[in-house]
């Protein structure tokens, strides 16, 4: 057992997937007689509160990226470098001030740029070691998120050494960086009794407009349907009370809800987003796929998982009800996923 450790934890807020990968990191280092203190945004907060981890919070803004609905995502995250970087150096200042103020002995940054302290021993989490764009701008971005990881001091990758879930996204020659396996909440599953179950369970997840954009899509789509279908997340204008009868909605704000109703399904569609990938593989769903438009990540990931474990997928603007053949499982995780985790913990004393 390692000497009981404070831990400074913060995930970025693009989106909910790098708050709920940081789940099972957290339920590990708790396991581990660590303290942690989670700094995030109330977003984040309320979310990791209905995880009942025995945690403490300290406020810290996000970077708050917009997204617009048409475009290149890159492009338009471009014109937003110069808020992002005044985003990175306010809150490497609040850490300095966190660090004089409080004792801290560990810092994790999952993705957030400037979460790091040259006095600290500070470790950043990314599937990200290439960053997906065109052919121009990749080798450009490569060498500003390299830049970003020699500010710390380790540097983990979730994924499996033979980057099974995120290809050449999380592939790395770096001997000194570690892979730590697939994190996704469902690590640690509450199995259901739910005797409910739907023909399909759309997962609305990711950026404004889109999310929006896509939910008014899947129920056009459903509305004619003999298919029983279930909403899963987010906030809506639309009003639930005048859904068709086949349609029904549950708020993924609740941890167990969710885990519930995730149980209940037959089949998932969902965006192609890391966290969910990882999330779906635990989850063995059969899964069908609509990347975020403009995100060429999620396009990448999709394509990749597409020609990997035949998993199918189709752009949001041709979104049309899949067949029942159309949805596969992505691999199953190796059984001894979790101890790339256990000996990255043990190589820094957790």
């Amino acid at each position: 057992m390692s000497i009981a450790k404070r831990i400074l934890l913060s995930p970025l807020d693009w989106g909910l997937g790098h708050t709920t990968r940081c789940i099972p990191l957290i339920r590990e280092l708790l396991d581990r007689g660590h303290h942690i203190t989670v700094a995030c945004n109330n977003f984040q907060k309320q979310f990791l509160e209905s995880y009942r981890l025995n945690v403490q919070y300290v406020h810290l803004n996000g970077y708050d990226v917009s997204y617009h609905n048409k475009g290149s995502m890159m492009m338009k995250m471009a014109g937003q470098i110069p808020k992002i970087m005044q985003k990175i150096k306010e809150e490497n200042n609040w850490l300095k001030q966190y660090v004089i103020d409080n004792e801290v002995d560990i810092i994790i940054s999952d993705n957030r740029f400037g979460f790091y302290h040259n006095m600290v021993e500070s470790i950043y989490i990314t599937h990200q070691i290439n960053i997906r764009a065109n052919s121009f701008v990749s080798p450009v971005l490569y060498k500003l998120h390299d830049m970003v990881i020699n500010n710390f001091h380790h540097c983990w990758i979730p994924d499996t050494p033979n980057n099974d879930y995120a290809g050449e996204l999380s592939l790395s020659k770096n001997p000194s960086f570690n892979y730590i396996g697939l994190l996704s909440r469902f690590s640690d599953q509450i199995m259901s009794n739910n005797k409910e179950t739907f023909d399909y369970t759309a997962i609305l997840s990711g950026p404004e407009p889109q999310r929006t954009i896509f939910e008014e899509i899947v129920i056009k789509t459903f509305a004619s349907s003999n298919k029983t279908l279930l909403l899963v997340g987010g906030t809506t204008s639309i009003k639930w009370d005048e859904l068709p009868s086949n349609i029904s909605y549950q708020n993924l704000s609740n941890a167990e809800d969710f885990n519930k109703v995730l149980h209940a399904t037959q089949r998932v569609i969902a965006r192609s987003g890391y966290s969910t990938i990882m999330d779906m593989a635990f989850l063995q769903l059969p899964v069908y796929f609509v990347p975020t438009p403009g995100q060429t990540e999620q396009e990448y990931l999709a394509q990749f998982h597409g020609n990997k474990n035949a998993v199918k997928w189709v752009h949001q603007s041709a979104f049309k009800l899949p067949d029942i053949d159309q949805f596969n499982a992505l691999a199953k995780p190796e059984d001894d996923h979790t101890s790339y985790l256990q000996q990255a913990l043990n190589r820094v004393g957790l």
